[in-house]
């Protein structure tokens, strides 16, 4: 008989199935938005293989979406391998990208019969179009010497109390044309891209949310990098571009700090199990990337969309001012 009951404050009720099992229930739900946000994180560094004179330089905002495949949508739980005996009423559940009713997940300890339930958390699948992990991309491009672009980005540590984060990332863009004489007097430019970021966002969990404790936290890091080769025809009023290359990187996903679980039989109180820093996962992906693009040229002021086939298939679109 499962007494004990923890509601869907968030995701960290998860905690209750204990340590390993809540790592291997939150690992297949939080996967695609951990697995997409390194794909999304890679776009959107080029829209032209074109670089700039020295001290030319563009600004390019952009908004990169990843599209989470239909197959890791839901999760059926009873294909996890777990410690404790799990069921899941109904068994498929939805990932942070499904949109599917949410399981009631009911936990029975091997070693004492002990039992505990709770609902799993929701997706997000209905509020993001597309079933998407977005990532914007706030970039500055600058050409320094020898036909190469050097661009950064970057975001200080901003946010409030409860959500913290920062980001840096480089790349660097080296035109292949100049080494081809006459060649590099036609429209087509041809060019390599390399590149990396860093993001880590803090999130303050409300002390007594799901469960009592002390300096409850989530902490997020994101690691990518991206090797590309670069093609576009690059006229007046439009360019068209292209890219082939590899694409990946980690991210990490750790719950920290310490949680109270109530564990009750048949109505009687029995123990309070604590947990300290109870979750930390770890994905690592990577793949072959292959984009297509176009950009409506403005003057300085450019228009641009790009779709990138790769593991999570994604959708770059922004704007840019460019001053060559």
């Amino acid at each position: 008989m499962t007494v004990g009951v923890y509601a869907q404050d968030g995701f960290e009720s998860i905690i209750a199935a204990g340590e390993k099992d809540a790592n291997t229930l939150m690992g297949a739900y939080i996967a695609p938005a951990m697995e997409g946000l390194v794909y999304a994180a890679n776009g959107g560094w080029a829209t032209t293989a074109k670089t700039h004179k020295t001290l030319g330089f563009d600004i390019t905002i952009a908004a990169n979406a990843a599209m989470v495949p239909r197959s890791n949508r839901l999760f059926r739980i009873s294909e996890l391998a777990f410690e404790n005996r799990i069921t899941g009423t109904p068994d498929m559940t939805p990932t942070v990208a499904g949109d599917a009713e949410p399981s009631m997940v009911e936990v029975e300890l091997r070693d004492t019969g002990e039992t505990v339930s709770f609902t799993m958390p929701e997706g997000i699948g209905e509020d993001v179009p597309m079933n998407a992990i977005p990532a914007p991309a706030v970039q500055l491009g600058v050409g320094i010497v020898k036909n190469t672009d050097l661009m950064l980005r970057f975001v200080p540590r901003v946010g409030s109390d409860d959500v913290r984060g920062q980001l840096f990332g480089l790349g660097i863009k080296h035109d292949l044309m100049q080494y081809f004489g006459p060649l590099e007097k036609l429209p087509l430019n041809v060019s390599v891209l390399a590149a990396f970021s860093n993001m880590k966002v803090d999130y303050n969990i409300e002390e007594g949310d799901a469960f009592d404790g002390e300096h409850q936290s989530a902490e997020f890091k994101l690691g990518t990098y991206t090797i590309q080769g670069l093609a576009s025809l690059d006229f007046p009023f439009v360019t068209v571009f292209g890219s082939l290359g590899y694409s990946g990187g980690t991210s990490r996903l750790d719950v920290l700090g310490t949680y109270e679980v109530d564990y009750e039989v048949a109505g009687v109180y029995t123990h309070t199990e604590e947990y300290e820093d109870p979750i930390a996962l770890k994905y690592n992906v990577g793949g072959v990337r292959a984009g297509l693009g176009a950009r409506l040229n403005l003057a300085f002021f450019k228009i641009f969309a790009e779709y990138t086939l790769q593991e999570y298939n994604m959708l770059t679109a922004g704007i840019a001012f460019s001053f060559r």
